[in-house]
């Protein structure tokens, strides 16, 4: 929550050897409030952090492999 609440941009890490896996642009008003967090756009950016960071630690296969 707080790298969508205070970022204008998240990048996630893989495992080792950290290479850039993910980046995700916020796009939220520069003067947000607590409240931001709770919109629609914002967790849906929650959502999709999440489900980087376990493919991340290899607890979630990659999009690519779910097929």
């Amino acid at each position: 929550r707080e790298s969508v609440f205070l970022a204008d941009q998240v990048i996630v890490l893989s495992g080792r050897p950290a290479r850039t896996q993910y980046v995700l642009d916020v796009g939220l008003p520069a003067d947000r409030t607590i409240e931001v967090l709770y919109e629609p756009a914002a967790v849906d950016m929650l959502h999709t952090l999440r489900d980087q960071i376990q493919i991340a630690q290899g607890r979630a296969p990659a999009p690519e492999a779910r097929a």
